[in-house]
């Protein structure tokens, strides 16, 4: 797979973290639409996205229950540091963005991520709290392949890949068909279908719905009834078992229709109020952020006191210095690297974008055995070794920390013989 051009990477690194304007979301949907290399470029970045916001999740729900458990050498391990690398590193940082290196994958990782994205047709854009019944964790940015789901807690929007966007309430089924057919089988859904993706089809038990360029919504209850509200614009419905190609049913802005068991009809009054809206979920997405930087702080704050800390890093305070929040003052200093927006809203973080970038520290001492962590999002593998913490040189007892090509962690230190005592 080729580089991406910069202003391709650019729309789709504002796309995941929510920053993307009209205008260039409009030229990437334009782009997706006519360059099948792009859509699989695509397809790769957002599936590598959704893994990492999986495990960031992962890491942040440990919250005060994590603690360091030191792997002790029979050597001393000497650190005394000037560190050169893209990234900063040390005990307990995290916080870290790590990226955008030349987006070029091994063999072996394009393989393994175009066999689970090829078939895509949606992706999760939000979500909020959602728990859902299928095998594995679905995450924002997780693309979704022809199947069945369920959303059993929470909310979030779908975008499938023809632009149409699905916002869901739990509890709700469905089958993704193709990436302009959806299958309601129970629940709400509330469709906003754009003009290039005009005849999308929104299937339930009683009726199948073709859009004509509307927003809308889809009530299938457990009893068997269901019901369609059009917000905006026009939908036809047609009967379910193809009996005849004329729709029965045409409905206009401001009209609902509901359905009895047995498949009898009446109008009904709209109630957008029963359906998810944007606003709605901005909303939920805005406590759940607040929530998340509230545990953050609070586990930040316990680290910060943490009797045996060297060095922590919690890149809060935007300057060209590193604010070492630890006792030590080990304070670094940025080279080239800018501040961005972090894992979740309201935490800062470094991006990293060339060989130039780094964060140049200085530590002395002598210890017996360290622990390390860190939070690094990687935007993308190359063929070669990504740098979390290099030293200036390999001395004995120098430690590096790096990323394999394969996306394996490496963590070295440099012994006076290749054998313990």
């Amino acid at each position: 797979m080729s580089s991406l051009p910069p202003e391709r990477m650019k729309w789709l690194e504002s796309y995941c973290d929510q920053s993307i304007s009209p205008e260039d979301f409009a030229q990437l949907e334009a782009a997706l639409l006519e360059s099948e290399e792009f859509r699989a470029q695509a397809r790769t970045f957002l599936a590598m996205d959704a893994n990492l916001h999986q495990e960031a999740e992962t890491l942040l729900d440990l919250g005060e229950k994590w603690t360091p458990q030191p792997v002790v050498a029979k050597k001393p391990a000497l650190l005394s540091l000037r560190i050169l690398l893209p990234t900063a590193a040390l005990l307990f940082l995290f916080g870290l963005f790590l990226g955008r290196f030349t987006p070029k994958s091994t063999a072996q990782i394009e393989k393994e991520i175009a066999a689970a994205v090829d078939d895509g047709v949606a992706v999760i854009r939000e979500t909020v709290n959602s728990v859902w019944s299928e095998d594995g964790q679905l995450q924002k940015n997780s693309i979704l392949s022809p199947g069945p789901y369920s959303l059993t807690q929470g909310s979030a929007l779908l975008e499938c890949f023809d632009g149409t966007q699905l916002l869901l309430s739990a509890p709700v089924t469905f089958d993704l068909i193709s990436t302009h057919e959806v299958y309601c089988r129970s629940g709400k859904v509330r469709a906003f279908v754009p003009p290039q993706a005009r005849g999308f089809k929104l299937k339930a038990p009683q009726f199948d719905l073709i859009d004509l360029g509307t927003e809308f919504g889809v009530e299938v209850a457990a009893n068997g009834t269901s019901s369609v509200q059009v917000f905006d614009g026009e939908v036809e419905l047609f009967s379910p078992d193809k009996q005849t190609d004329k729709p029965l049913h045409k409905l206009l802005g401001g009209a609902g229709l509901a359905f009895s068991e047995t498949g009898e009809t009446e109008s009904i009054n709209l109630s957008p109020e029963g359906f998810l809206s944007f606003q709605e979920l901005h909303k939920q997405i805005d406590s759940n952020s607040r929530q998340k930087k509230k545990s953050w702080e609070s586990w930040n704050d316990s680290v910060t006191k943490h009797p045996e800390l060297v060095a922590h890093y919690d890149f809060e305070a935007r300057s060209r210095t590193l604010i070492d929040q630890g006792p030590g003052g080990h304070h670094g200093a940025i080279v080239s690297a800018n501040w961005s927006p972090g894992r979740f809203s309201g935490k800062s973080a470094l991006e990293f974008n060339s060989p130039a970038d780094r964060v140049r520290l200085e530590i002395p001492g002598e210890f017996q055995a360290m622990t390390f962590s860190a939070w690094v999002r990687i935007d993308s593998h190359t063929d070669r070794n990504q740098s979390i913490l290099l030293t200036d040189s390999y001395k004995v007892g120098y430690p590096h920390w790096q990323v394999s090509p394969e996306g394996n962690l490496r963590l070295g230190v440099r012994l006076p013989s290749p054998e313990w005592d």
